[in-house]
Protein backbone atom coordinates (compact mmCIF):
# COMPACT_ATOMS: atom_id res chain seq x y z
CA UNK A 1 0.00 0.00 0.00
CA UNK A 2 2.80 2.40 0.81
CA UNK A 3 4.31 1.88 -2.66
CA UNK A 4 0.95 2.74 -4.23
CA UNK A 5 0.74 5.93 -2.22
CA UNK A 6 4.27 6.90 -3.24
CA UNK A 7 3.47 6.18 -6.88
CA UNK A 8 0.35 8.37 -6.80
CA UNK A 9 2.29 11.09 -5.03
CA UNK A 10 5.04 11.00 -7.72
CA UNK A 11 2.43 11.26 -10.48
CA UNK A 12 0.89 14.28 -8.75
CA UNK A 13 4.37 15.79 -8.41
CA UNK A 14 4.92 15.40 -12.17
CA UNK A 15 1.69 17.33 -12.79
CA UNK A 16 2.77 20.04 -10.34
CA UNK A 17 6.08 20.25 -12.21
CA UNK A 18 4.21 20.79 -15.47
CA UNK A 19 2.03 23.52 -13.94
CA UNK A 20 5.11 25.13 -12.41
CA UNK A 21 6.95 25.14 -15.71
CA UNK A 22 4.02 26.83 -17.45
CA UNK A 23 3.64 29.40 -14.67
CA UNK A 24 7.34 30.23 -14.38
CA UNK A 25 7.77 30.54 -18.14
CA UNK A 26 5.58 33.64 -18.12
CA UNK A 27 7.13 35.51 -15.25
CA UNK A 28 9.64 38.26 -15.79
CA UNK A 29 12.73 38.55 -13.63
CA UNK A 30 12.59 41.21 -10.93
CA UNK A 31 13.52 44.69 -12.08
CA UNK A 32 16.94 45.61 -10.71
CA UNK A 33 18.17 49.13 -10.13
CA UNK A 34 20.27 50.86 -12.77
CA UNK A 35 23.88 49.81 -12.40
CA UNK A 36 26.95 52.04 -12.32
CA UNK A 37 27.96 50.92 -15.80
CA UNK A 38 24.53 51.80 -17.22
CA UNK A 39 24.67 55.23 -15.58
CA UNK A 40 28.13 55.93 -16.97
CA UNK A 41 26.89 55.05 -20.47
CA UNK A 42 23.79 57.23 -19.97
CA UNK A 43 25.91 60.18 -18.89
CA UNK A 44 27.42 60.22 -22.39
CA UNK A 45 24.01 60.06 -24.13
CA UNK A 46 22.34 63.35 -25.08
CA UNK A 47 18.88 61.75 -25.00
CA UNK A 48 19.32 59.75 -21.78
CA UNK A 49 16.16 61.22 -20.26
CA UNK A 50 14.00 59.86 -23.08
CA UNK A 51 15.73 56.46 -22.95
CA UNK A 52 14.96 56.28 -19.22
CA UNK A 53 11.30 57.16 -19.85
CA UNK A 54 10.83 53.93 -21.80
CA UNK A 55 11.88 51.65 -18.94
CA UNK A 56 10.38 50.94 -15.55
CA UNK A 57 13.81 51.05 -13.91
CA UNK A 58 14.56 54.31 -15.68
CA UNK A 59 11.38 55.96 -14.43
CA UNK A 60 12.14 54.83 -10.87
CA UNK A 61 15.60 56.36 -11.24
CA UNK A 62 14.13 59.65 -12.50
CA UNK A 63 11.64 59.77 -9.62
CA UNK A 64 14.51 59.34 -7.14
CA UNK A 65 16.38 62.19 -8.83
CA UNK A 66 13.31 64.43 -8.53
CA UNK A 67 13.12 63.60 -4.82
CA UNK A 68 16.78 64.63 -4.46
CA UNK A 69 16.02 67.83 -6.38
CA UNK A 70 13.09 68.58 -4.05
CA UNK A 71 15.39 68.19 -1.07
CA UNK A 72 17.91 70.58 -2.63
CA UNK A 73 15.19 73.15 -3.32
CA UNK A 74 13.92 72.92 0.26
CA UNK A 75 17.42 73.52 1.60
CA UNK A 76 18.91 75.98 -0.89
CA UNK A 77 16.11 77.10 -3.25
CA UNK A 78 17.95 75.76 -6.31
CA UNK A 79 18.71 72.53 -8.18
CA UNK A 80 22.28 71.52 -8.95
CA UNK A 81 23.31 71.12 -12.57
CA UNK A 82 24.01 67.42 -11.91
CA UNK A 83 20.38 66.84 -10.90
CA UNK A 84 19.00 69.12 -13.62
CA UNK A 85 20.48 66.72 -16.15
CA UNK A 86 17.97 64.07 -15.03
CA UNK A 87 14.91 66.34 -15.04
CA UNK A 88 12.53 66.77 -17.95
CA UNK A 89 13.94 69.00 -20.68
CA UNK A 90 10.37 70.11 -21.40
CA UNK A 91 10.05 71.71 -17.95
CA UNK A 92 12.49 74.56 -18.79
CA UNK A 93 13.92 74.40 -15.29
CA UNK A 94 16.72 76.77 -16.26
CA UNK A 95 14.09 79.50 -16.56
CA UNK A 96 12.12 78.42 -13.47
CA UNK A 97 15.24 78.14 -11.27
CA UNK A 98 15.37 81.94 -10.98
CA UNK A 99 11.65 82.26 -10.18
CA UNK A 100 11.97 81.13 -6.57
CA UNK A 101 11.25 78.14 -4.40
CA UNK A 102 7.47 77.82 -4.98
CA UNK A 103 7.49 77.70 -8.79
CA UNK A 104 10.41 75.30 -8.71
CA UNK A 105 8.66 72.94 -6.29
CA UNK A 106 5.47 73.19 -8.39
CA UNK A 107 7.42 72.25 -11.53
CA UNK A 108 9.00 69.27 -9.74
CA UNK A 109 5.58 68.17 -8.46
CA UNK A 110 4.18 68.35 -11.99
CA UNK A 111 7.04 66.20 -13.22
CA UNK A 112 6.41 63.64 -10.45
CA UNK A 113 2.76 63.41 -11.55
CA UNK A 114 3.73 62.92 -15.20
CA UNK A 115 6.37 60.32 -14.38
CA UNK A 116 4.03 58.46 -12.03
CA UNK A 117 1.41 58.27 -14.78
CA UNK A 118 4.09 57.07 -17.21
CA UNK A 119 5.33 54.49 -14.68
CA UNK A 120 1.79 53.15 -14.25
CA UNK A 121 1.42 52.83 -18.02
CA UNK A 122 4.77 51.03 -18.34
CA UNK A 123 3.75 48.67 -15.49
CA UNK A 124 0.47 47.95 -17.27
CA UNK A 125 2.26 47.31 -20.56
CA UNK A 126 4.74 45.00 -18.82
CA UNK A 127 1.91 43.07 -17.15
CA UNK A 128 0.16 42.63 -20.50
CA UNK A 129 3.40 41.44 -22.08
CA UNK A 130 3.94 38.98 -19.24
CA UNK A 131 0.41 37.62 -19.62
CA UNK A 132 0.88 37.28 -23.38
CA UNK A 133 4.15 35.45 -22.80
CA UNK A 134 2.47 33.12 -20.29
CA UNK A 135 -0.27 32.39 -22.82
CA UNK A 136 2.38 31.50 -25.40
CA UNK A 137 3.99 29.20 -22.85
CA UNK A 138 0.76 27.36 -22.05
CA UNK A 139 2.34 24.18 -23.36
CA UNK A 140 5.65 23.31 -21.70
CA UNK A 141 8.76 22.72 -23.77
CA UNK A 142 9.35 19.31 -25.35
CA UNK A 143 12.15 18.55 -22.87
CA UNK A 144 9.92 19.27 -19.88
CA UNK A 145 7.02 17.28 -21.32
CA UNK A 146 9.31 14.34 -22.11
CA UNK A 147 10.67 14.37 -18.55
CA UNK A 148 7.18 14.62 -17.03
CA UNK A 149 5.83 11.84 -19.25
CA UNK A 150 8.78 9.59 -18.42
CA UNK A 151 8.17 10.05 -14.70
CA UNK A 152 4.43 9.54 -15.08
CA UNK A 153 4.84 6.43 -17.27
CA UNK A 154 7.37 4.94 -14.88
CA UNK A 155 5.02 5.55 -11.95
CA UNK A 156 2.06 4.02 -13.76
CA UNK A 157 4.05 0.87 -14.66
CA UNK A 158 5.29 0.63 -11.08
CA UNK A 159 1.75 1.08 -9.76
CA UNK A 160 0.40 -1.70 -12.02
CA UNK A 161 3.14 -4.07 -10.81
CA UNK A 162 2.44 -3.24 -7.17
CA UNK A 163 -1.33 -3.64 -7.66
CA UNK A 164 -0.80 -6.97 -9.43
CA UNK A 165 1.36 -8.23 -6.56
CA UNK A 166 -1.06 -7.10 -3.87
CA UNK A 167 -4.19 -8.70 -5.35
CA UNK A 168 -5.31 -11.78 -3.48
CA UNK A 169 -4.75 -14.97 -5.43
CA UNK A 170 -7.78 -17.11 -6.21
Amino acid sequence: MQELAISYWRSARALRCERGDVTCAGTAPPQAELGEWELSVLMAQPDAYHWLLERFRGIKFLLRKIEQARNEVEVSSHVSSELRRWLSPEQNLDRIVYSGKKPLLAALEKEVEELTARKNQVEKDNAEWTNDRRDCSAIPSKEVLDRINAVRDSNVRHRYRVEANTRPSR
